[in-house]
């Protein structure tokens, strides 16, 4: 075979086939053994490791921030005045008044006719829409 007339591509192909086959051959400690160093493995692994604990610690830390802010937002709700509230039979008629009239601003809640809702309901709805602006707090 005369390797002279081939074409250098041709012949890097051959090698390249030819090497594949032969790593496919071999086995894990062969592989490692021709290559000369088992401590790439070793290293692989302690990267591996020192990534994972990395990651870890990263999420304690996201955790341990989300955990703050949220009690920070649950300080602030309860540390809110609370505001002297209608009865609860006004609060039923402004509540339907508010849906009724739809004003400019469309509200869409899930009401029940105001007919299942206890009073701790009643309170919170009121609440919110305090909130929102849909029912004017003032002259309660």
């Amino acid at each position: 075979m005369n390797n002279g007339s081939k074409n250098p591509k041709v012949l890097l192909d051959e090698i390249a086939e030819f090497m594949a086959q032969e790593a496919e051959e071999m086995s894990d400690e062969e592989l490692l053994e021709e290559v000369g160093e088992e401590s790439a493995f070793s290293h692989v692994e302690e990267l591996k490791q020192h990534m994972e604990e990395r990651a870890a610690q990263v999420r304690r830390e996201r955790l341990a921030d989300v955990r703050a802010r949220y009690e920070s937002a649950l300080a602030n709700r309860s540390a809110r005045p609370l505001k002297s509230r209608p009865s609860v039979v006004e609060i039923r008629q402004r509540i339907q008044k508010v849906f009724t009239n739809r004003r400019e601003m469309p509200l869409g809640v899930a009401f029940r006719n105001g007919e299942y809702q206890s009073d701790e309901d009643l309170f919170t709805l009121w609440d919110q829409l305090c909130e929102l602006g849909a029912v004017d707090d003032k002259d309660s």
